[in-house]
């Protein structure tokens, strides 16, 4: 068996998120690769050569994987540590795989989870200990989980 080029995956990956975003209003789970009209120009001269039979599977792939991405999105907590457990497996195989999960499935559970933000017009302070932050930006110390706080 031979390797699939992560480049040629690429492009393909840039083509149908191309594709989704100029037709926002259809469905991922209603568009047909089949129905793509796909434009050579978009990719490598690999790609340009790869059998027009190989791009619609591929495109098949990306987008039944997108599919499956979406239904996991909700699960996913990104503030877990990785362990042992299943959630957390879970969690780290997703964050393998986000670079191929489209924006469209993404963006649709960011934007709900953004309307359920409080909002509030109140100003509120926040104190940060500068000579903290100092000495942690120094370190080169990476913070994504809040760890080490510079508040307060």
């Amino acid at each position: 068996m031979k390797k699939f080029d992560p480049k040629l995956d690429e492009d393909l990956y840039k083509f149908v998120e191309d594709y989704c975003y100029q037709n926002r209003e259809v469905q991922l789970k209603d568009i047909n690769p089949i129905a793509i009209d796909i434009d050579e120009r978009r990719f490598s001269d690999k790609a340009k050569k790869m059998p027009e039979a190989i791009k619609r599977k591929r495109l098949q792939i990306l987008l039944d994987f997108n599919k499956f991405a979406s239904q996991l999105v909700p699960f996913i907590d990104y503030n877990t540590k990785l362990s042992l457990e299943a959630s957390a497996r879970l969690n780290a195989y997703f964050m393998k795989a986000k670079e191929f999960i489209m924006y469209q499935v993404k963006y649709r559970y960011q934007s709900a989870y953004v309307a359920n933000l409080e909002t509030s017009t109140e100003k509120k302070d926040i104190p940060i200990n500068r000579l903290r932050a100092l000495r942690f930006f120094d370190s080169g110390k990476v913070d994504h989980t809040g760890e080490y706080t510079v508040f307060g």
